[in-house]
């Protein structure tokens, strides 16, 4: 048996094509978190320029009570943490708490979209399987990391020197 990556082909299958894959990873990761990143910045400053009806409009939909200012200020938080968590991916740093943050977030979105898949259209489906798939990307990025270009991987190799040298 052949292996790649810690997989193991049946029949002593070889996937040369694979192999070099794995020499990309880092500028895959690269890649995906600058888009992903871009998208989350795309979408909280949106709402954020449209101001406090849009806010409330959010939290509305989250389902907080209509009391004072609560739904404005829960839509503000979404929006805020949306949109840094956005800039953090894009930057690259503290990518993996960026992540997780954004994937509850999503996960929250999808929950409030179950009700539109039950619509039976595929509009409705849409609506739920794209925070559903986001938040399944986040969940990717938390636990794999933002990869080497980034301001996490650039203080990760540089701590790494600096270990090797006996210093820090």
């Amino acid at each position: 048996m052949a292996g790649w990556g810690g997989w193991a082909f049946p029949f002593g299958v070889k996937l040369p094509a694979l192999i070099s894959l794995e020499r990309l990873r880092d500028h895959g990761l690269f890649v995906f978190r600058v888009v992903a990143g871009g998208t989350f910045v795309f979408y909280g400053s949106a709402p954020l320029a449209v101001g406090a009806a849009a806010w409330r409009e959010l939290g509305e939909r989250l389902g907080v009570p209509p009391l004072a200012t609560a739904p404005t200020l829960v839509g503000l938080t979404v929006v805020l943490a949306t949109l840094l968590g956005g800039i953090l991916m894009v930057l690259g740093l503290w990518t993996r708490w960026a992540a997780l943050v954004l994937g509850v977030v999503l996960v929250g979105a999808a929950v409030l979209r179950w009700s539109e898949v039950q619509s039976g259209t595929l509009e409705g489906a849409a609506a739920f399987f794209y925070p559903l798939s986001m938040a399944a990307a986040m969940g990717v990025l938390a636990t794999v990391g933002g990869g080497r270009f980034g301001i996490d991987g650039v203080y990760r190799a540089r701590r790494k020197r600096l270990r090797r040298r006996g210093g820090a």
